[in-house]
This record gives C-alpha cells, structure tokens and sequence, in this order.
C-alpha cells in the first residue's frame, strides 16, 4: 500500500500449473480463437514467463517525465456479450480507441490526426536490469463516461472515457435508499474500480508507443491481442485512488478530478529468476557482461571553483571546547583541530581583542613533485613508510610562548595562498593547569 494510491493487483499470474495467465482483459476465451494458445500450450506458458522483467514504474508530477502512449479499452465481453450493452467507444476489450481525439500533457484535447488515440501516462516504467525505458500505456473503461451513472451522485464514476490516466476514489457505485437498481446491468457496472484505468508495462524500448501502435495495425480488431500473445506485456495493473485522495487539476491547488498524481511515487514489480548462464552474443563466455561510461566524470586537479568551495568544509573540533575533548590522551593534554585543511596553508588564531595568539604554517610537501600529495610504501626500493600529508592541525589552547589560554572565544583565520580565506569561531573553556597530574 502506498499513500495516497491503491492499487489492485490484476495483471499476469498462474492460477495452476496446469491451468492459463491471464491478463487484466481474461483473453482466455476459446470463442475468440486465442485460448487454446494460452490454456494449453506449456510451451508458450514457459515463454510468457521467461519474458517478464523486474520494473519500476514511476508515477510522478513532473510533466517532462511523463511518457506517451496509446489508451485501450478495458470494457469486456461481458459488457457487450452478457448485458448486451454497445460499448460507448465502439471498441471491444483491448482494442486501441485510435477513433477518438487525443490529449496533450494538460489534458485539453488534441485534434491534430497524428494525435488520434494518444494520450499521456503521468510517469515513466524502466527496467532495473538493463536500465532501459519501455513504453507504458493504459486503458480505460468507456461505460464510465457519465451516462450509466450521474457523477453528481456517484462522484469519480465518469473517468472512464476521456482518454485521460485520472483514476477515482469510486470502488462501487451503491445506490443510497430511493435510487432504483437499474437490472443486471446496473449490478456489473456497479464495481467501478475507479474507471477502471488498466496499466500495460511492455517490454518494448520507449519510442513514444510507435511500436505499440505497430502491433494493433493493420487489423486493429485482432492485433490487440497479439499484442499480449507476442509476450510484450510483462506485467498490468489496474488502479484506483485511495478513498480521500484524488487527481489533482492542472495547477495542483485542488483536489479535483484531474490528471495529475497527488505525489511522486514508484512501484516495484519483482519477479524471481534462478541464476544461470545465458547464452547470446558469447562475448563473455555466456556470463553477464556489462558496459558502463564514465565520460564527464573524470575528477578535475586543482579547479578553482571546487576549491573555492572546499574552504566551507574547514571545522574547528569540537566547538564549543569544554575543558575536554576526545582527541586527548592524559589529564594534561588540551587539544583542539582545525580540520579539513589544504597541504598549504597559513593558520592564524586571535583573541577578541584582536592580538595574535597563536600561527600555523602549514606547508606539506614531498622532496619529489611527482609525489605531492600522495603516501606511498617503499617507494624507491626503501622499505619504509612515508608520511602522507594529513588534513588537520592541533591547536593545544597555548600561546605562542606556551601559555595556556584563558576562556573566551578565538577567531581562527586561515588563508589558502591563491584560492582564498576563512574565519572561523571557537569557544574555549579551558581547565586549570595540573602539572602534578593530580
């Protein structure tokens, strides 16, 4: 369960070993010619699994990051076959409703032809193997339009034919006391499931669905379901909002029956493989192999800027000082650190009145200039450890002639010789001196 969503889990899964897959639309019928592919074919059972992927899909605000698709039918034959009911659309289940005006990302209608059909799902789905995008449509169910039932009765029950990802609250629409029951009709199209708004996650790389549309052509009344035979759906999920939750409008003020999600969230479909050994181009010896690019990543040595910025990370430790700090080994030890210093560097400490207390002159280096800044062991055949160059100084809160420093705070200032300055604030409450250790 994820706020503000709630979703009902319809898409593939195995009833019985022995049994079909279904989808979200039960293309399983014999009568349509396809379930004998799907009930009794394990060779195809076996295929349809192989070809589900683990996916995230994200469901997001962000309009740059919304995807492009088609929008199909979820009304069923059940509506047209059981209840003889014409389907408003003038689709059956699956088919793609290329006969109606599209949407643009604001959802206002689009009547441009090449529009026809389209719409926009609010987010995008990838696969978390390969990190490819895949086309991601959805389908919504036209007997929801408001015809069946008045929305000002039954709120979110008029979703379902605007070409629009605009899931409701609605899960059933009940008649309160008064309001006749309109038949078996009415009984069936009671469960509205929030327009029952289908979600279809391909394994198809993202070409704003062209390949999608490619399946359903030339004979859109059977190439729907092809599309599920050709194992292109890996996973469907149909979707309602969480009761109190809704869409929002296009300016995201106000909890309207709009087209955009209240939040960004993702979902992760998961599905268990065994490890094996895959076979195909053999470059790696049927192992995984993987490429990656690092290019615009290589780090930058001595970028002005980025040093610049590194001043900000410089400390004093720790701030305030309470007569004790753990860097302290004995009772007669005060030790403070200015950390996230340069090799280089010239660190002055002042007292409030502004008289200098204590300097540091900070300069590490290594005799050899192609070993500035670098540690190694035994270099040059020597088999000693040499020192690396430390990032920290420590100031013992004593003057300059070895006079422990009275409480107050100090002004530390130190300046990085051609990239800048930085002033920082420390707040001493020294301990009084026990020279016997007592």
């Amino acid at each position: 369960m994820v706020e503000g969503w709630h979703p009902f889990m319809l898409g593939f899964a195995v009833y019985d070993p022995t049994d079909y897959i279904v989808t979200t639309t039960q293309i399983t019928d014999s009568g349509l010619g396809y379930g004998a592919i799907w009930r009794g074919n394990p060779v195809n059972r076996a295929r349809i699994l192989s070809a589900i992927r683990n996916v995230n899909v994200v469901i997001t605000q962000d309009k740059t990051k919304w995807s492009r698709c088609v929008v199909t039918e979820t009304a069923n034959k059940y509506h047209s076959g059981a209840l003889g009911l014409t389907i408003p659309s003038g689709k059956t289940s699956v088919e793609w409703k290329a006969n109606q005006p599209g949407r643009d990302k604001d959802g206002n209608i689009d009547n441009n032809p090449t529009a026809a059909g389209m719409s926009w799902f609010p987010g995008y789905a990838y696969d978390v193997e390969t990190g490819v995008r895949v086309n991601i449509f959805f389908g919504e169910n036209s007997f929801y339009n408001g015809a069946f039932f008045d929305n000002n009765i039954f709120p979110g029950s008029n979703t379902g034919n605007d070409m629009l990802f605009n899931p409701t609250n609605m899960v059933q629409a009940r008649p309160p006391s008064g309001i006749p029951v309109f038949g078996a009709a009415n009984l069936f199209l009671s469960a509205v499931l929030g327009g029952q708004h289908a979600i279809y996650v391909t394994n198809l790389p993202y070409d704003e669905c062209a390949s999608v549309k490619l399946k359903y052509a030339p004979t859109p009344a059977q190439a729907g379901f092809a599309l599920f035979r050709d194992k292109n759906i890996m996973w469907s999920v149909m979707m309602n909002m969480e009761e109190g939750t809704s869409m929002l409008d296009n300016n995201l003020s106000a909890k309207t029956e709009g087209h955009v999600p209240p939040s960004d969230i993702t979902f992760k479909l998961r599905v268990k493989t065994p490890y094996e050994v895959y076979t195909a181009t053999d470059d790696n010896k049927a192992y995984p192999l993987y490429e990656f690019d690092l290019t615009g990543l290589a780090p930058s040595k001595e970028e002005t800027t980025a040093l610049e910025s590194a001043l900000d990370l410089m400390r004093v430790v720790p701030n305030p000082y309470y007569a004790y700090s753990q860097y302290e080994q004995n009772e007669t030890q005060n030790i403070v650190k200015v950390t996230n210093i340069p090799a280089k560097c010239d660190i002055h400490i002042y007292g409030l009145d502004g008289r200098l207390i204590r300097e540091f002159k900070i300069a590490q280096e290594y005799n050899a200039q192609i070993r500035n800044g670098i540690a190694r062991v035994g270099a040059f055949g020597s088999g000693d450890i040499e020192a690396q160059i430390t990032t920290s100084v420590d100031w013992d809160l004593k003057n300059s002639f070895g006079v422990p420093v009275s409480s107050g705070v100090y002004l530390i200032h130190v300046v990085v010789p051609g990239i800048g300055e930085r002033v920082l604030k420390s707040f001493v409450i020294n301990r009084a001196l026990d020279a016997q250790r007592l």
